[in-house]
C-alpha cells in the first residue's frame, strides 16, 4: 500500500503534464509527495466526483478532470429486469443478456422461484492475511448497510 499511493499520485500528476508539456520533473513529484498530508493524498486517490480528483492548490497541483472518471471506464447505465417470465440485463440501453422462464417448474432450468438472501462480500484481498493471519482487532465487529434498494413492479 505504501508504494501504491505514490504510484497512483504520480500517474495522476502525469495527466496535466501530458497536456501542458514537461512541467513536472521526477524531483518535483517526489518533493511534492513529501509535502502532501495524508488527507491530501487520500483525497486525490479517492476523487471528489465521478469525473474529477481535487488538486492541492498550496502545492501547485491542479484539479484533475477525466473524460470517464478517475476510476476508469464504466458503463453509463447497468440494470437487470427480473420478472416471473424472464431475466434480462441491459448496459447503456442495449440488451446484453436474456434468460427466459421455460415454465416447467424445474429448479434446474428456472432456479429463481425460491427465497433469496442478500450476501455482501467484504472483499479482503492483497496481503491482508499474510503468514500470521488477520488480526481481528483491526477489523470492525459489524458491517453496517444503510439500505438496499429493490425495485418491483
Amino acid at each position: 500500500m505504501k508504494k501504491l499511493i505514490p504510484l497512483i499520485l504520480f500517474t495522476a500528476l502525469l495527466f496535466p503534464s501530458c497536456r501542458q508539456g514537461s512541467k513536472y520533473s521526477e524531483k518535483w513529484i517526489e518533493e511534492t509527495l513529501f509535502q502532501m498530508t495524508i488527507d491530501e493524498k487520500v483525497a486525490m486517490v479517492h476523487a471528489q466526483s465521478k469525473f474529477s480528483s481535487p488538486g492541492v492548490p498550496r502545492l501547485g497541483i491542479p484539479e484533475i478532470w477525466c473524460t470517464d472518471g478517475p476510476h476508469g471506464i464504466r458503463p453509463e447505465v447497468l440494470w437487470d429486469e427480473w420478472t416471473a417470465d424472464y431475466i434480462q440485463t441491459y448496459v447503456d440501453g442495449q440488451k446484453l443478456f436474456y434468460f427466459p422462464n421455460d415454465k416447467k417448474n424445474n429448479k434446474d432450468t428456472w432456479p429463481f422461484k425460491t427465497d433469496f438472501y442478500l450476501t455482501l462480500n467484504l472483499a479482503w484481498g492483497g496481503d491482508w492475511g499474510g503468514q500470521k493471519g488477520v488480526d481481528p482487532s483491526a477489523l470492525p465487529a459489524t458491517m453496517q448497510i444503510d439500505y438496499v434498494r429493490v425495485f418491483q413492479k
